[in-house]
């Protein structure tokens, strides 16, 4: 019963004073009527049993001791005069008290435990702050704070990788990551690679295979998602790992890469501790359509975990094209909360062709909102206005990618 409560050993104005029992208390009765409580703390450890009286043969000194035939230690607290004791140490068996038994505030081994056991809670053995005692203020996400870094050992003829060690904070805790020299991964499969903190204070490694570009499997409850190993008859190449890089392109299901989130919104081995982007997508290949209603951009669907009444901003990176000639259709960009043409429409950027020569071209579009579930989904859409014809997307590497972003506002 570990409490920094019962620590001190009187009131901080004096020594706390002897107390002798005025009245029979039964066995495992808890209030001990005695004649005075002056110097006591709220809480304490003490010790009650029958008084010897013992001469000091050299002093002359009469000390007044406690026998240990009878010697009880508990926890207490004081309650309008009277001793409440609210616990009995392990290994002593209360028989009640006889008047003129006393009561002393001393050390004894149970405080002793006590003080240690506070102590173990926050300390090692060689007086350093154990990681388990570290914790971060609830505005800092859980992250990886270095190294904990995947590469393959042999790409293009392996299976095999290895993950460097590293440190991490789960729910406000400091925790280490042991280092992995090999680990085979099995063929044909995409590969998750969590941290697990446990009840006992040290962190698993999980691995978790789906088949190829299936969606990610969940995240269990006190972990972070590492990287995600992408593997064919071996580990193809650096582009086969994903720890989360923007630049990342698999897995890829339904055309969208899982680029610093999985498929259920899950950061990708989060490493900024004040992180401001929740997710991201992007694109480098053009898309097209003649539709006149919003249509889904390949590769421009976002999941997104958010914390919980946080507002967001979601935006759209883009560049368009249409043709050029007086009164043609322009392109109209679109933010979708949920599916494409029957989710809400949160924002549109609409180009259009007022004269030859002249053009109506809006900034990028983007909207703030605040959600009110944590998993999401943002969708990017596109579709013509103002008349028949195709309109495009720009999306391509030697001009500009395509992205949809979401961040905290």
């Amino acid at each position: 019963m570990q409490s920094i409560a019962y620590v001190p050993a009187s009131d901080g104005t004096a020594n706390a004073s002897l107390s002798t029992v005025t009245t029979i208390r039964s066995a495992l009765a808890t209030e001990i009527l005695v004649n005075t409580v002056a110097g006591y703390p709220a809480k304490f450890y003490a010790t009650m049993g029958t008084p010897h009286n013992f001469t000091d043969p050299v002093t002359g000194e009469t000390i007044q001791i406690i026998s240990e035939a009878t010697a009880i230690d508990f926890a207490g607290h004081t309650n309008s005069g009277k001793i409440e004791i609210d616990a009995i140490a392990p290994g002593y068996v209360d028989g009640g008290s006889k008047v003129g038994d006393i009561v002393v505030i001393k050390p004894s081994s149970e405080w002793s435990n006590n003080i240690h056991n506070i102590l173990n809670q926050s300390l090692n053995d060689n007086g350093t702050i154990k990681n388990s005692a570290i914790t971060y203020q609830p505005i800092v996400f859980d992250h990886v704070a270095s190294g904990a870094v995947l590469a393959g050992l042999g790409y293009g003829s392996t299976l095999t990788a290895s993950l460097s060690a590293g440190t991490c904070y789960i729910n406000g805790i400091l925790q280490t990551i042991a280092a992995v020299a090999t680990q085979t991964y099995t063929a044909s499969k995409d590969t998750y690679v969590d941290a697990l903190y446990n009840a006992n204070g040290t962190v698993t490694i999980v691995y978790t295979e789906v088949a190829n570009n299936a969606a990610s499997p969940a995240l269990a409850a006190n972990s972070i998602r590492l990287g995600i190993v992408v593997s064919g008859a071996n580990i193809a190449a650096v582009g086969s790992i994903n720890q989360g890089q923007e630049f990342k392109v698999l897995p890829i299901a339904s055309s969208v890469a899982y680029s610093v989130t999985d498929s259920l919104g899950n950061l990708i081995c989060p490493r900024d501790p004040n992180r401001k982007i929740l997710g991201y997508r992007q694109t480098f290949a053009a898309f097209s359509t003649s539709n006149t209603t919003a249509t889904q951009i390949t590769g421009l669907s976002c999941p997104v975990i958010v914390p919980l009444g946080r507002k967001i901003k979601v935006s759209i990176q883009n560049e368009t094209s249409y043709p050029s000639a007086s009164g043609t259709p322009g392109p109209d960009v679109t933010i979708w909360d949920g599916v494409v043409g029957s989710g809400t429409q949160l924002a549109a950027s609409l180009v259009r062709t007022i004269s030859t020569g002249q053009v109506a071209a809006p900034l990028q579009p983007f909207a703030i909102v605040t959600p009110t579930v944590a998993s999401k989904t943002y969708n990017a859409g596109l579709h013509v206005t103002g008349g028949a014809g195709t309109v495009n997307f720009e999306a391509l590497s030697s001009v500009v990618p395509g992205g949809i972003l979401v961040e905290l506002a």
